[in-house]
């Protein structure tokens, strides 16, 4: 508790234990457990988390060049592959990956835990600041919005130091949507402008596709679906975060949908008419 408190994380396991800061010694990293399904998880979820990175880092490098610089091409082609490179991984793990002992047992080591008067909720792969700065990065979720800052404000100390300084920064940035729109109604026909929108419209949609997979194959696949199957879907501590899954669900959908831009439903907006704006600049 007094490490948690003097670094300003949560006192206790996180992700990054298992995942970017687990040291192998003679191949060999540390697991819960000796089953190859938990293996196969981290070493997948792993991959994935450091092609965030480096999408992440990519658009990071846009920022001071601008939206209009020749190499923010080369910066978004980049991002665009570490992107891609996270929808394989994420497929050969769910191709890969025994439902029941994902559900049953490895999952079970990333419920909530009490730690002296407070129960934290577990460890999540997503705990690391690469997806939120490609979210806010692209534009496709905004820091003010009321949903997607509550997420963040929840995910801070479940984070490394490190990441949350990076994370702050971004939140504070002007996001390569809102850039590129600034600059339609002048520069629309201009080549720059054509070829690097082109560019970011594909990564957006490298984006979506991942959230998509995500929440379509690893949550109905590994969660929902055993949950139903078992008669588990009122346990109280059955998800890793804490609320009850129905509850998770929602709003998994909701961010999903943010991350996609898909047309705005149930009283929250996305970005869809701002990207479909962009989008019909395009020759």
């Amino acid at each position: 508790m007094q490490l948690g408190a003097s670094l300003g994380v949560i006192p206790r396991f996180a992700s990054c234990h298992l995942e970017t800061h687990n040291r192998a010694v003679n191949g060999q990293y540390k697991t819960f457990t000796s089953l190859p399904d938990e293996k196969l998880f981290i070493d997948y979820n792993t991959r994935g988390v450091f092609s965030f990175i480096r999408a992440s880092e990519a658009l990071r490098n846009c920022l001071p060049l601008g939206v209009s610089h020749p190499i923010t091409y080369d910066l978004l082609v980049t991002a665009k592959v570490a992107l891609e490179e996270v929808y394989v991984s994420n497929a050969r793990l769910f191709d890969q990956l025994d439902t029941n002992r994902f559900f049953y047992c490895v999952r079970p080591y990333y419920r909530p835990h009490r730690v002296g008067l407070h129960e934290y909720r577990g460890a999540n792969a997503g705990d690391f600041a690469g997806i939120n700065v490609v979210d806010l990065l692209l534009g496709v979720c905004k820091g003010d919005d009321p949903y997607y800052s509550q997420l963040l404000v929840d995910k801070f100390l479940f984070m490394r130091p490190e990441d949350q300084l990076v994370l702050r920064d971004c939140m504070r940035r002007k996001s390569l949507l809102d850039s590129f729109l600034d600059c339609k109604e002048e520069h629309r026909y201009d080549d720059w402008f054509q070829s690097n929108v082109a560019m970011f419209m594909q990564v957006c949609e490298v984006h979506g596709k991942v959230a998509t997979q995500h929440h379509e194959r690893l949550v109905h696949k590994f969660i929902e679906g055993p949950a139903e199957a078992g008669a588990h879907m009122d346990q109280a501590d059955l998800t890793a975060s804490g609320p009850p899954l129905a509850v998770l669900l929602k709003g998994l959908r909701k961010l999903c949908d943010m991350r996609c831009a898909a047309p705005s439903t149930e009283g929250f907006n996305t970005r869809f008419k701002d990207m479909q704006s962009l989008r019909d600049c395009l020759l």
